[in-house]
């Protein structure tokens, strides 16, 4: 896009960079924090969560990569993550609250 507009106007001047380059992670599924998530979502609605992968970037890649085990939990529609229109709906936090207590407990408790 930017080639295009400097090629119509002659005066732009423009250079396109990448700032962030986020490697990506994969998620040992055997660690205990992957365990403590899926027990607490398990004993909160009867259901064993679907552990998948994701295509976009998050926080969590710096983590792993720094040895931190980490994992990508929470609300909403994975359709709709990292989307201009990104939402969660209010009816899915207190849910959310709770699976986060409990994996926490669970994952911090000797």
């Amino acid at each position: 896009l930017i080639s295009e507009l400097m090629k119509e106007d002659r005066d732009l001047k423009a250079e396109v960079a990448a700032i962030t380059v986020i490697p990506p992670a994969l998620v040992d599924q055997n660690l205990p924090i992957v365990d403590c998530a899926v027990a607490s979502v398990e004993k909160l609605t009867g259901r064993r969560p679907q552990i998948a992968s994701m295509s976009y970037a998050t926080d969590a890649s710096h983590l792993i990569h720094a040895g931190i085990p980490s994992i990508i939990f929470g609300p909403g529609d994975p359709e709709k993550a990292h989307t201009a229109d990104e939402y969660v709906e209010v009816s899915q936090l207190p849910l959310a609250a709770k699976a986060y207590a409990m994996a926490a407990m669970k994952y911090l408790s000797p």
